[in-house]
């Protein structure tokens, strides 16, 4: 969704992913106990939670305002009551480590 409203947008921590992180505990002597990646879905039913999501996190919606993405807002609420729904992807991972 981040790139929906901003074409350019490159993540706040591009470094942050699973295969880098499990190679830094390992140079710093953990075990890796659990490493998983998911790509769970949010789907969103009404452009005010839409809105209410990108303000609470300003690292992935840089500069995000209702007016600034106003046009970008709109498409989405039509596809909503269009659609009854958007949905989008999410990048998580979970890493377990032990210090050997």
């Amino acid at each position: 969704m981040s790139r929906f409203f901003d074409p350019a947008y490159i993540p706040a921590y591009p470094d942050n992913t699973l295969l880098k992180t499990v190679v830094d505990f390992q140079n710093l002597g953990f075990e890796i106990l659990l490493a998983k990646e998911a790509q769970p879905s949010m789907t969103f039913f009404d452009i005010g939670a839409i809105i209410y999501y990108a303000s609470i996190i300003p690292w992935e919606f840089p500069d995000f305002s209702v007016d600034h993405c106003l046009s970008q807002l709109t498409q989405l609420d039509q596809l909503i009551q269009n659609d009854g729904s958007v949905t989008t992807k999410e990048d998580r991972f979970i890493l377990v480590t032990r210090k050997m």
